[in-house]
């Protein structure tokens, strides 16, 4: 419900409803995952107060240590990069860079060093903002975080550009581009996997229908059948006794 607008509401319905129960049994963590999803939706929708507020509560419900707190401070830092408030945004990414190194998160350790160097390439901090597209495009590769690489790269081939480093901004343009049509090529392939399964699973079902349909008809035709003999021995039995009686009677 998270992903698609027309379902957002939904998404506050259930993440509300997950946040009282999480409440009621006082579990810190999945209160702070409820809120920075709260957050999330908020965000999505336009919504910075409301999604500052959750943002905010999920900072402050969870354990200094947990492992989501870099994606929290990431997220307030987004919120602050789209307010204009680079400096407030400079802040949070760097805090999220240094928890998520601390608990030894490598991927919120990249998605810091990317934030971290988008906001220093929109402050013409060039050769601040290609030492952190290189720390992120280093802890990504290690990783494997694709998305997260294709960025890195697409950063460094404009970083070197503006250098006018062309043989470098050529070298990660091209790796950026190969990146972002495996990437593609990966989500239309999960997409037919999905829509595959989701034809087998509708096969499955029907299949499953019919042979609940027979099974009934099969009942069906015993009970017909156990009804026509208890009617034909009544008849028998009926029969039986008219002729008795008759024959007491002669």
């Amino acid at each position: 419900y998270m992903a698609k607008p027309n379902t957002y509401d939904l998404a506050i319905e259930y993440l509300n409803k997950g946040l009282l129960l999480a409440t009621l049994i006082n579990d810190k963590a999945n209160m702070g995952s409820s809120y920075v999803n709260l957050g999330e939706v908020n965000f999505e929708q336009g919504k910075d107060s409301a999604a500052l507020y959750n943002f905010f509560k999920a900072k402050d419900v969870l354990d200094p240590n947990d492992e989501i707190l870099p994606y929290v401070l990431n997220n307030i830092g987004k919120l602050f990069s789209r307010k204009n408030q680079s400096d407030v945004a400079l802040q949070y990414h760097q805090e999220a860079l240094s928890k998520s190194t601390e608990i030894g998160n490598k991927l919120f350790m990249a998605q810091s060093s990317l934030a971290l160097a988008q906001l220093y390439r929109e402050r013409g901090q060039h050769e601040k903002a290609r030492e952190y597209f290189e720390e992120a495009s280093t802890i990504s590769a290690e990783i494997k975080a694709g998305p997260e690489l294709q960025k890195a790269y697409a950063g460094l081939s404009e970083s070197f550009s503006i250098n006018n480093d062309f043989r470098s901004a050529y070298k990660y343009s091209n790796l950026s581009a190969k990146l972002a049509d495996s990437l593609y090529k990966y989500a239309a392939d999960s997409m037919q996997l999905k829509y595959e399964v989701g034809i087998k699973e509708k096969q499955i079902d029907l299949l499953t229908k019919d042979k609940d349909l027979k099974d009934l008809e099969l009942k069906r035709q015993k009970i017909a059948k156990n009804a026509l003999m208890v009617g034909l021995g009544l008849v028998f039995l009926i029969i039986g006794i008219l002729y008795r009686d008759y024959r007491l009677k002669v």
